[in-house]
């Protein structure tokens, strides 16, 4: 966790025991997730009609077929060595992919990736040792 979210973290938890989110307006009412106040009143129409039929903004699905890769890759078979490979190499692409199109803006966050790739590592090199003795 980087410095500014610890900062923060610590302050919304001081000001919760304080008691400073108790009487705020709208409290325990429904947060309105279809509020389009930010986008500009001439694209908020097309900006509609993109959400409500399911549309997602190129980053957004890059991430979402990273995230696959990732879950794919922490329930596969230790033992089978070809698919963590395959995997591994997929979820490379995707990044440098991602990372080249979107300007290093697809970057994991708080050393998840670089946990998954120690794991994966493992798992190949453990599959291997375990095909060299059978």
């Amino acid at each position: 966790m980087w410095l500014i979210d610890k900062i923060a973290e610590q302050r919304i938890i001081e000001a919760c025991e304080k008691g400073e989110f108790n009487r705020l307006a709208g409290s325990g009412k429904p947060v309105n997730l279809g509020d389009d106040s930010c986008v500009p009143e001439s694209l908020r129409a097309g900006y509609r009609l993109l959400k409500n039929a399911g549309y997602l903004p190129p980053e957004l699905h890059a991430r979402k077929e990273i995230a696959n890769v990732q879950q794919l890759l922490l329930a596969v078979d230790t033992d089978d060595a070809g698919a963590i490979h395959h995997l591994n190499a997929r979820l490379n692409y995707l990044l440098m992919k991602a990372n080249i199109s979107y300007a290093g803006t697809m970057v994991c966050e708080n050393g998840y990736f670089k946990k998954l790739r120690r794991k994966a590592v493992t798992l190949t090199f453990s599959s291997r040792v375990k095909s060299e003795h059978s």
